[in-house]
């Protein structure tokens, strides 16, 4: 597990290089409030690494017909939701965070996903510009 408080470039030098594929999963909720603004930044200084130090490669092709910037990673977040742990402001305030630093969560259609039930409690969604 990585904290999301550290700096990538000063923390994990060897990470293995940039990331072509980020999950992100199961980090909503009211005990991880506070530290949402560094889960975000983490994923930023990931978005950022991959676009300052790789060569654009074929970006990956969506459902809809668009693909992902070639030099984006790809960032996917699983959030099953929970009412009794947090609510619908607090929710609703994380995809804010996102918002404000550029980034939109795009839900992924359960006909996208593979065994998927169409009332599935966890949805999945592309994080991307």
């Amino acid at each position: 597990a990585l904290n999301w408080t550290d700096s990538i470039h000063e923390e994990h030098p060897t990470l293995g290089g940039v990331a072509d594929l980020v999950i992100v999963s199961e980090v909503i909720y009211k005990s991880t409030l506070p530290f949402w603004s560094a889960l975000i930044s983490f994923l930023n200084q990931l978005r950022s690494q991959r676009r300052s130090t790789c060569v654009e490669r074929k970006g990956l092709l969506r459902d809809d017909g668009t693909a992902t910037p070639g030099s984006d990673p790809l960032v996917l977040l699983g959030h099953t939701h929970r009412r009794r742990d947090l609510s619908v402001e607090e929710e609703r305030q994380f995809f804010a965070m996102l918002r404000d630093v550029g980034m939109k969560a795009w839900l992924i259609p359960y006909t996208s996903v593979p065994n998927s039930e169409q009332r599935a409690l966890t949805s999945l969604f592309e994080l991307r510009d």
